[in-house]
């Protein structure tokens, strides 16, 4: 019989909301590279253990696994896709699958037997890529255990960090390139990107946050606390973010700052019963607050935004369609998590060989085709249809705490989603610590809100 969480000491409780937070704030700290990071990724792995196995335990102990049916068949998906490509396969079979023949010919010219191998082609990559999502995996476990307010306090936690990576930016570009404020060694050190390595990651945390900032002010005007205080709070983050986006220059956080504004403002539209005239003035003027924050983004940046959108980026288009015949070539099964470094320079033409080399597709989605074939792509719909269903489902209940929260799950998810398409956001410790709680949120949706304990 599973446990009752409420016969549970309130100082466990407690503890392990702090755990969470602490990994969070780990995560968001020192999580914002998507490469040449092994020391910070190491910590992260090793600091996310007790968590992970404290969470599992709770998880089991209080009998969540049937509402975690779909999630859970999702994250078993990603396990199982990485542990498949680490069985070895007898040297026959391995040589002929799609891709591998090439890598078989070129051991057996170096001299070397073939033997058993992973069907990965990079398998090292492979365990580091499984390794890497500890902490996500973790932190999407601990928040399901976690009450409404709970999750809407690591929200506000992801708003600060989200606030320090701006100061930081703004310091980092004041001081110029050279600064020791940068992070990483190979930072875009001609731009704002804080605790991040590239200014579009700094642009999809900023975009992302919007919706979580609404629902935690949302959940705590719900909870008694005085409205007046939150809706400045709120309008200047919203103020601060906006223009910070422009002066970014990263084209998917302009396009994506309005669906995500748009957002927000329908989180905080009050539901039937509320006191609709207050709540409707709160938010007319947090829309004046965003047009204002758009007025001085135009001021600041609108020249080099329009010279960033006029720039096609020729490399990175060119580099799609070849990272796709890569993968197809690759059908069914792919090569390997972790491999798209290795076979897209095996593939990639001459004449568009440059000092720098692609790390990542800027396609996350053909990225996954690439390494994980078929499995990798139906892990992916299989999410897909998840993300859209439960977030419909939390648009059209009921509004309580918990229905905010998911809300402000499925907007952050869509949005990190779409810019996935043109970009590898999720490739961070950092952002993939943000899609877990927002992930988390969004699979809570349904369960009971007290508005007591949440």
């Amino acid at each position: 019989m599973p446990a009752d969480p409420r016969h549970r000491p309130r100082w466990t409780g407690l503890a392990f909301f702090g755990a969470t937070a602490a990994l969070l704030a780990l995560c968001l700290l020192i999580g914002g590279a998507s490469r040449l990071n092994a020391v910070q990724l190491t910590i992260l792995e090793l600091a996310s253990l007790p968590l992970l196995g404290w969470a599992l335990w709770r998880v089991t102990l209080e009998g969540l696994w049937p509402t975690l049916k779909v999630p859970g068949l999702i994250l078993l998906g990603v396990l199982a896709v990485a542990a498949v490509q680490l069985i070895p396969l007898p040297p026959g079979l391995w040589s002929s699958l799609p891709g591998h023949g090439e890598a078989a010919d070129a051991l057996k010219l170096a001299g070397l037997e073939v033997g058993w191998r992973p069907l990965s082609l990079t398998p090292d990559l492979t365990v580091t890529h499984l390794l890497s999502l500890l902490p996500a995996i973790a932190l999407f476990l601990a928040a399901v255990l976690l009450r409404a307010s709970q999750q809407a306090w690591l929200m506000a936690l992801i708003v600060l960090f989200a606030l320090v990576s701006l100061a930081l930016g703004v310091a980092q570009t004041m001081a110029g390139p050279e600064s020791g404020l940068y992070l990483y060694p190979f930072a875009n050190r001609d731009n704002a990107v804080g605790l991040f390595a590239n200014r579009n990651h700094q642009a999809s945390l900023m975009v992302a946050v919007l919706p979580l900032a609404a629902a935690a002010v949302a959940v705590a005007k719900g909870r008694g606390v005085r409205p007046l205080p939150l809706w400045v709070a709120l309008a200047v983050v919203f103020l601060l973010i906006i223009p910070f986006v422009a002066v970014l220059k990263s084209r998917a956080g302009v396009l994506l700052l309005v669906p995500g504004l748009l957002a927000s403002l329908a989180i905080l539209w009050p539901p039937r019963g509320a006191l609709p005239g207050i709540e409707r003035r709160g938010v007319l003027a947090l829309a004046a607050v965003i047009v204002v924050g758009m007025v001085i983004g135009g001021a600041f940046a609108l020249g080099p935004l329009l010279e960033r959108f006029a720039d096609n980026q020729e490399g990175r288009l060119l580099s799609g369609p070849i990272a796709a015949r890569a993968a197809w070539d690759l059908m069914p099964f792919g090569g390997g998590l972790g491999s798209f470094r290795d076979i897209y320079a095996g593939v990639e033409p001459l004449d568009l060989m440059a000092v720098s080399y692609w790390q990542h597709a800027h396609n996350d989605f053909l990225q996954i085709w690439l390494e994980a074939g078929v499995p990798g792509l139906i892990v992916v719909v299989l999410f897909l249809v998840w993300w859209a269903g439960a977030g419909i489902g939390a648009w059209r209940a009921p509004s309580d705490d918990r229905v905010i929260l998911a809300r402000a799950g499925a907007v952050a998810l869509g949005l990190m989603l779409v810019h996935s398409f043109v970009d590898y956001p999720l490739r961070t410790p950092a952002m993939m610590a943000v899609f877990a709680l927002a992930c988390a949120a969004l699979a809570t949706a349904g369960r009971r809100s007290r508005r007591s304990g949440g």
